[in-house]
C-alpha cells in the first residue's frame, strides 16, 4: 500500500512551513546586520564601542514584537517545568563545546583581561544568549513542534532540534568570531535537548551566557 496522499500533502506543507521560518529567520538577520552596520558607523555610538549590542538590541524588539503578536503560536517557557538528568546531559554536553568547557577540559588555568568595554560585555554576555535561545529554543522550536504535531511528541521534538541547531548554526556564519558552523550545531543540538526535557530555555540561556562571557574575559 503507498502513502496516503493526505499524509503526503501535510509533510510537504510542514516542510514548505520550516523553509518559510528559516527563510524569514535569515530575512532578520540580514535586516538586522544592514540596520546596526548604520549604527556602527554614528560616531558616538562607535566611540562607545558597544560590539554586537545594535543587532542583539534590534533582534529583541523584533523577537518580542513577534512574540506579542502572536503569544498562543511563539509562547516560550523559560523556567523549567521538570527535572531530567537527560536535559543536565545536554547542558553538560553544550558546556564542553563553548570557551568555559573547553577551558576546564583542557585543564588550562585562564588568563583573565577586560573586556572590550562594558557594552559589548552586556551584548556578549548576556543578551546575545537571551535573544538567541529566544529565537531558536523559544519560538522557532515552538513553531516547529505545532507543525510537526501529529507526528508523535518525541519525533516532533527530535526534527525540532535538528531543524533549530543547524539555523543556528549557519545564523553564526556571517560572524567573522564564530565561523565553525559545524561546532554550532553540535553546541545548539546540546541545547535542543535541554529545552526538550526541561521544557525550558532558562537553563540553556545560563549555560550560554556563562560560555559567552568566559570568551570575552578569557578568550
Amino acid at each position: 500500500m503507498g502513502v496516503p496522499p493526505s499524509k503526503i500533502a501535510r509533510s510537504v506543507e510542514t516542510v514548505a512551513r520550516l523553509i518559510l521560518w528559516a527563510a524569514i529567520l535569515f530575512a532578520l538577520e540580514r535586516f538586522s546586520l544592514r540596520v546596526a552596520g548604520r549604527a556602527w558607523t554614528v560616531p558616538a555610538i562607535r566611540n562607545a564601542r558597544p560590539g554586537a549590542l545594535p543587532f542583539y538590541a534590534l533582534l529583541f524588539v523584533e523577537v518580542a514584537t513577534i512574540s506579542w503578536l502572536f503569544p498562543r503560536r511563539t509562547a516560550t517557557p523559560w523556567l523549567p517545568k521538570r527535572w531530567s538528568l537527560l536535559g543536565f546531559a545536554g547542558l553538560l554536553g553544550a558546556l564542553a563545546c563553548n570557551a568555559l568547557g573547553l577551558a576546564l577540559i583542557s585543564w588550562k588555568a585562564p588568563v583573565w583581561h577586560a573586556p572590550p568595554s562594558g557594552l559589548e560585555f552586556v551584548s556578549g554576555g548576556l543578551l546575545d544568549p537571551i535573544v538567541e535561545e529566544w529565537i531558536f529554543r523559544g519560538v522557532l522550536w515552538r513553531l516547529a513542534t505545532d507543525a510537526l504535531e501529529g507526528h508523535g511528541s518525541t519525533i516532533a521534538a527530535l526534527i525540532a532540534g535538528v531543524f533549530t541547531a543547524v539555523l543556528f548554526g549557519f545564523w553564526h556564519f556571517p560572524f567573522a568570531e564564530h565561523p565553525a558552523v559545524v561546532a554550532n550545531i553540535i553546541f545548539g543540538a546540546f541545547l535542543a535537548l535541554a529545552r526538550w526535557r526541561f521544557n525550558a530555555i532558562g537553563p540553556g540561556v545560563i549555560v550560554h551566557a556563562l560560555g559567552n562571557s568566559y570568551f570575552l574575559l578569557a578568550g
